[in-house]
Order: structure tokens, then sequence, then C-alpha cells
């Protein structure tokens, strides 16, 4: 049992967490927690992975690392994300019995172990399952409050996993999303659900990280695009963009950060469209290095979209660091970046996969130097206070404590 009697106790599920100090894997589901655990004991459940411990403590949270399968194989919950890894392998669907499994004896364990107050599962799918499963099962109920992030929610149409979520909400104590555009589709979608619903994004530190720098000046007619490498983020589009404006000007220069499955076959398209002196491929790299490049482009753009199998962007939180660093942003227009892309106001919209439109707006911006220190003033504004880690980690504590 924990010695601090003071304090409640919080069980975090995650699909995705850091795997050692300093790793960016669903780092917002770590610096939530940090923040939460200055209030709460909080003790986070996520999948192994090669290289890393199966328990250890940092940031105030204690962390336990289930092994569904032998390490080699440990290839479901990283890299791109659970549904991702599926689309690019399908013998990963072989894993997700063992991941279920795992993942409930693992809970059942810490329940055991720990005076649990409240379970927090990040994702509807598979954490929010498992865990109204084991509550079920369990003597003690427990208060459950569901956190869904996007691909969740959007994807996973079939009848039974339309149900299930049914079932989840309607046992959620509370539920969190990370934009208004997932608020309406749950009220579209769903029915009978008796908890709560608040959106709450995840927060990101635009006090010391994500900050504008004025002694650096901006590389002219340099694009910068930052997220993983899958199929909603319009990458595909954007490289077809990158030839229309190629064409326009040679000086153009586009930076992709982040890395993913789709990785070699942006490589072959880029080869393909005879375009690769005016792309660089930088591979996933932590927050202070990103703001180096947010910093110095003349704009970011996210070509968001929906994917085939429906998965799409919850919040876009990469628009949201963009914008803290003074860099002017265009972004798909899904949903969920309305929260903070105003068209012509704090950014641009453009339809999604319409790389014709975009490159014509794309084009505009880098010309429009006016409209670019219009653009990334009005939402540095918008994002400074709104979209910081404190207040944020300020808004689930008030939350937990009210549900405790």
């Amino acid at each position: 049992m924990l010695n601090n009697n003071e304090k409640k106790t919080i069980l975090v599920l995650t699909s995705s967490f850091p795997r050692w100090e300093g790793d960016t894997k669903s780092c917002f589901v770590y610096e939530l927690s940090k923040r939460l655990s200055k209030e709460f004991n909080v003790i986070i459940l996520a999948p192994h992975d090669k290289n890393c411990k199966t328990n250890e403590t940092f940031g105030g949270c204690k962390i336990y690392r289930f092994k569904y399968a032998p390490e080699k194989f440990e290839v479901l919950a990283y890299n791109a994300g659970i549904l991702s890894n599926l689309k690019h392998n399908r013998l990963a669907y072989l894993l997700i019995p063992f991941f279920f499994v795992a993942q409930y004896i693992s809970i059942k364990k810490i329940l055991k172990e720990y005076n649990i107050d409240l379970i927090h599962a990040h994702w509807v799918i598979p954490q929010g399952m498992t865990a109204m499963i084991a509550s079920y099962f369990s003597q003690k109920k427990y208060r459950l409050l569901i956190t869904t992030h996007g691909g969740d929610l959007f994807s996973l149409n079939y009848k039974v996993f339309h149900f299930l979520k049914q079932k989840i909400f309607q046992q959620a104590d509370y539920i969190t999303v990370v934009s208004n555009a997932m608020k309406r589709h749950i009220i579209l979608n769903y029915t009978n659900i008796h908890s709560h619903t608040s959106v709450i994004p995840m927060g990101t530190d635009l006090k010391k990280t994500f900050i504008p720098n004025k002694k650096i000046q901006r590389n002219e007619d340099q694009i910068v695009f930052v997220g993983r490498l899958v199929e909603k983020k319009g990458l595909t589009e954007l490289l077809n963009t990158m030839k229309l404006l190629i064409e326009k000007s040679s000086k153009i220069k586009l930076i992709i950060i982040g890395s993913g499955p789709e990785k070699k076959h942006l490589i072959k398209q880029v080869n393909q469209l005879n375009i690769s002196s005016h792309i660089s491929f930088v591979g996933h790299l932590p927050p202070d290095k990103i703001v180096d490049y947010y910093q110095k482009a003349s704009i970011a753009v996210f070509p968001f979209k929906v994917a085939e199998n429906g998965d799409q962007e919850g919040f876009g939180l990469v628009v949201i660091e963009a914008m803290g660093c003074a860099c002017p942003v265009i972004a798909g227009n899904v949903p969920a970046v309305h929260d903070s892309v105003i068209d012509k106001q704090t950014g641009l919209l453009v339809e999604p996969k319409n790389t014709q439109a975009l490159a014509d707006k794309i084009y505009h911006l880098l010309k429009d130097k006016k409209l670019q220190k219009e653009l990334s003033l009005n939402a540095y504004k918008n994002v400074v206070e709104k979209y910081d880690w404190d207040r944020i980690s300020n808004k689930y504590a008030d939350i937990i404590k009210n549900l405790l």
C-alpha cells in the first residue's frame, strides 16, 4: 500500500507512454500525470516495449508496463499507434487478444495491491473497455474517467465497436474529449449517456518551450510539417502540392519532422515526383528541437484529412505548438481544428485532399508578409493562456476532486 494516506490514488491507463525519461511517445499523458501527481498518488499502466523497464518511478509517478508477447514481438502499441500499426502489419492482429488479457490481468493486480480511488483511461478502446470490465468484476466500484483523443472515437466504426463504445460511455462517471468536434460526435452518435462530457484538450508548454523568438530571422520560402507519418496527416497530398509549388518558385523547401509507417511510401513518392532536393525528412525530434524549426520556418502546414478507416485528427496539438512559436499556420479543414484555427484570423483552412487549393494558399501566404504577421499575432494571443499545461491540468484536477 502507498504510505501517503492523505492523497487519493488514481490509476492511469494508456496504450502508449514514454518508455524512459526523455522519450516523447505520448508525452501528453505523462505531462498531465506528472502535474496531477502533485495532488494525487498517480500509478500508470502502459504496454511494455523493448529496452524499457517493467516498472519504475519518474515524474512523481509509479509506472508499470505489462508484457503481452515476447519482447521482439511487442509491436502493437508504439511507433505510430495501434490503429496505424495494424494497418501496416496484419500479423499484429494476432497480438490483440494477448494485449487485452495482459492489460486486464495487470489492472486486477494493481487494484488488489493499491487502494485505487479512480481510474483514468486514455482512449475508449482498449483502456476504457478493460477498465470497465475490471471494475465490473471487482467488489469495489471505482470511479471511471474516460479521455478520448480522436482516433479511438472516429474510427472503429463497425457495429460491434459502436456497441462497445456505447456501453463504456454509459459506465463512465465522466468523459473528456480534446475538441468540440468530438463532443458533437458523441452527442450525435451515442445515446443514454448519463455522465458529463467536457472539452479539455491536452496542453503544451507555451511559457518556456513553444515560444516566439524575435531574435531569429525566419527562412524565406521554408515550410515545416510536424506529426506522425500516417494517412490522416495528409502528407501524400502535401508532397503533390510541393510539385505544384516548385513549378512557381524553385526556392521553396519543405521540412518534415516525424516518424511513422508511411515514411517509405512518402520517400518513394518524393523520388517519383523528382522533388527530393526540396524535401528534408528530419525524423522524430524532441520538443526543444522542434521549436527551432517552428521559429525559423515561414509557415507551418498541417493538411489533415479523414483516413479511409474513418480515423481523423482529434485536436491537432502541433497546430497549437506552431502558434505558440508565432509561426503562421495552414491546416486541413477537419472539424477538430476549428477550436484553434479560425479561417483568415488565426490561420488559413483548406479543404482536405485539394492539392491545387493547398498550393494556392501556401504560395499566397509565403508571399504575403503582412498576412503572416497578422495571423501569427492573432493565433499567439488566442492560444498562449488557453492551452498551457498548468491551465489544463488544473481542470483535470478539479474533475477528479469532484468525482471523489
